[in-house]
């Protein structure tokens, strides 16, 4: 499926929703900032800081910084 806002936001975001998948993420680079999508969500949690994961059964929290995940390389 094509990479677009549109298509990440709508299509491929209730597809993920028909499919149970528990945490789904739009990342924005320009705007640095990423969406939180979750199947019960009607509109996302926008984080410009860090994202929290926290896969089930694992002790601690995944957590990554929005500034080092848009640094400049």
């Amino acid at each position: 499926m094509p990479a677009s806002c549109r298509v990440n936001r709508f299509l491929k975001r209730l597809r993920y929703r028909e499919a149970a998948v528990p945490l789904y993420w739009v990342v924005d680079g320009d705007e640095r900032s990423v969406e939180v999508w979750t199947p019960r969500d009607d509109f996302p949690a926008v984080d410009g800081v860090r994202l929290v994961w926290r896969p089930s059964g694992a002790d601690e929290p995944f957590t990554l910084s929005l500034e080092e995940l848009f640094r400049r390389l």
